[in-house]
């Protein structure tokens, strides 16, 4: 039987309109969705994978085998496209844009990708106006915002590029990459240059690692202490006993999964996510803890919302990303992802997490 990815997740992809709306049971709920056929789900969740580990060549193919199922998802052709650019190949990426747009010309990433390709192309006009109407289209995503900071000043637009950057500092307070361009920017203004020197210093302590030469206290008998401030629900403190331990920090929403608190995991790695959209262990976390607690418009936004390049994942993530798909695609997926022929089961991948975390540095 095929599980299916939230649901809404499903839907909001729009991974196929093959047969009209068809309406499944998710968590005991009817939820009405389009229809994806079982093949263009598959290819699509392979690409990712691919994607995932910076294996562009195969996601490219697993994108095309999903588009040939499924030829109206603007959500794959615009992956498509952008993989397209990063592999400098400008003819095919154009291509695939013009299709994403014939589908929706409505879709914002396809315009932030767009606007990303030009760039990487240094056509600067284009890449500012695919820009501009990206931010128009949806003005909430510090990403696309933050991508339209840059190419304002680039053009000159410095003061309209600083209007962008005083809303994201009320807005996103606690993301470190809103704060950095702040810091790149506030020449001239000695204010803004040192809050924004406190807020980077305070984002990197809290989502640091430990200084190598400091001693560490034993990871097992810190993890007990952690343990126990999250089964109480106390993340505060979860957080302060890893730092007086001098241990990684970046652990922790891992760990709160392997312990059955996805919500304190997911309140966590959404932290980090948001401080740097690049966190491939963060957005990893965030997904299957989303998916654990119910909570599908943040695994929504973990998955559609994936940078075209990343981090090459953890461990304990790569273990957390075949829980999810093993929850949504059944064991060939879970391991194809971990590239072995164990036996996968939830209990066994938590079981091997678990051994990670506690391996002393």
């Amino acid at each position: 039987m095929i599980r299916w990815l939230g649901g809404v997740f499903v839907a909001a992809l729009g991974l196929g309109c093959l047969s009209g709306d068809v309406v499944r049971v998710v968590d005991g709920v009817e939820v009405r969705g389009r229809f994806v056929s079982d093949w263009a789900y598959a290819s699509y969740t392979r690409g990712a994978e691919w994607e995932a580990r910076a294996r562009y060549r195969e996601a490219l193919r697993a994108y095309r085998h999903a588009v040939e199922e499924d030829p109206g998802s603007v959500e794959v052709w615009t992956r498509i496209g952008a993989l397209h650019c990063l592999l400098d190949e400008p003819e095919p990426a154009r291509e695939a844009f013009a299709e994403a747009q014939d589908i929706d010309a409505r879709y914002e990433p396809l315009w932030r990708m767009r606007a990303v390709c030009a760039e990487r192309e240094s056509r600067d006009s284009a890449a500012l106006a695919a820009a501009r109407l990206a931010v128009e289209l949806d003005p909430s995503r510090d990403l696309t915002v933050l991508l339209y900071v840059r190419l304002l000043v680039a053009a000159g637009e410095v003061d309209e590029a600083w209007r962008w950057l005083r809303s994201l500092s009320v807005r996103s307070r606690d993301s470190l990459e809103v704060w950095q361009a702040i810091e790149q920017h506030a020449a001239g203004r000695d204010g803004w240059m040192r809050e924004a020197r406190r807020r980077i210093a305070a984002l990197r302590a809290l989502l640091g690692t430990p200084p190598d030469e400091m001693r560490r206290q034993p990871i097992g008998e810190t993890w007990k202490a952690v343990d126990a401030a999250l089964r109480a629900g106390d993340l505060a403190i979860a957080r302060r006993q890893l730092r007086a331990a001098h241990h990684d920090v970046r652990m922790l929403a891992a760990r709160a999964i392997v312990v059955g608190k996805p919500k304190l995991a997911l309140e966590e790695a959404s932290l980090r996510l948001a401080a740097d959209p690049d966190d491939s262990d963060a957005r990893i976390t965030v997904a299957l803890a989303a998916d654990l607690a119910g909570e599908r418009s943040a695994l929504h936004a973990a998955l559609v919302e994936t940078p075209v390049s990343g981090d090459v994942v953890s461990e304990v993530a790569a273990l957390l990303m075949a829980e999810l798909l093993l929850r949504h695609s059944g064991q060939d997926a879970a391991r194809a992802w971990l590239g072995d022929d164990v036996k996968v089961d939830v209990h066994s991948l938590r079981m091997r997490a678990r051994q990670i975390l506690e391996r002393e540095p």
